[in-house]
């Protein structure tokens, strides 16, 4: 989501459930700042069902795009973890 609104990443909320990879479940809102993603969409004229699509795509092959660059897809869960530190102090 913050690639595509091109925002930082760090006030982007947004819940995946599930394995890593295709079976992954997107749950809630995502806002970003509060601002639920639905209003950013569409103050950018874009089609809510399109964004949507793409950043769900985005997602589940994400780990594709790690394993061809580290060999392994565990480092992605390790960039989160580290990314995201602030909601484990």
């Amino acid at each position: 989501m913050a690639q595509h609104f091109e925002v930082d990443a760090n006030h982007v909320e947004a819940q995946v459930i599930g394995e890593h990879g295709v079976s992954e479940v997107f749950f809630g809102r995502a806002p970003y700042r509060g601002v639920p993603v639905g209003k950013l969409i569409a103050e950018r004229g874009e089609a809510l069902e399109s964004v949507r699509k793409q950043i769900e795509a985005d997602v589940r092959y994400a780990n594709i795009t790690i394993i061809e660059g580290n060999d392994a897809s565990q480092f992605g869960i390790g960039i989160v973890s580290r990314g995201s530190r602030k909601w484990f102090s």
